[in-house]
């Protein structure tokens, strides 16, 4: 949920894109349109496209002040929905190798099955895995494991390590929904 201030400047900013179609964030293949923006106002569906762009930023931020973040690598939840279909989801990993796993502390994956946001976050010095779950249910649990099966198949030489030895966590302090009806992503 925004803040009142951050609605209103959201609000006040977007009154420039008439169209709903209108672009207002594009990078490579993540586009916000002015009906997604929409969308964010009205606490409606949060789409990966909110989330992948919120990660560019935040990737931006940490390149102009390296010294205020950690290094992450960021997994986009578009991954595990190419892997499902069985379609090429190169776009969404090709930045995967050894130098950019060898070069963070920590692995971001949020993961949507659904309409259910659930997040996945492995710290390669400590070789653990971390689940958080709003609605906390074995099946998302054995989707994320299922997404670390993959990403160590596809990414060996990468990782240079079995990833799937990594300690795995369900964090059951994470922020819990109050229902199986909100789609929201509480735990980032």
């Amino acid at each position: 949920m925004l803040s009142p201030e951050k609605e209103l400047f959201i609000r006040e900013n977007i009154k420039k894109y008439l169209d709903s179609s209108m672009r207002v964030f594009e990078d490579g293949n993540v586009i916000i349109s002015r009906r997604t923006m929409d969308e964010i106002l009205s606490d409606s569906y949060l789409d990966n496209d909110h989330v992948d762009a919120f990660a560019i930023l935040l990737n931006e931020k940490s390149r102009i002040s390296p010294e205020q973040y950690h290094k992450y690598l960021y997994i986009s939840p578009m991954y595990w929905h190419y892997k499902v279909k069985d379609e090429t989801s190169k776009l969404f990993i090709e930045h995967v190798d050894y130098n950019s796993v060898h070069s963070c502390s920590i692995i971001i994956n949020p993961i949507i099955d659904g309409s259910h946001w659930t997040l996945l976050v492995g710290y390669r010095n400590q070789k653990k895995w971390e689940f958080y779950d709003s609605v906390p249910n074995p099946m998302y649990r054995s989707i994320a494991m299922k997404i670390i099966a993959s990403l160590y198949k596809n990414y060996k030489k990468a990782f240079g390590e079995n990833i799937n030895k990594w300690s795995f966590k369900t964090i059951k302090k994470a922020p819990t929904q109050t229902n199986n009806t909100d789609c929201d992503f509480k735990t980032m």
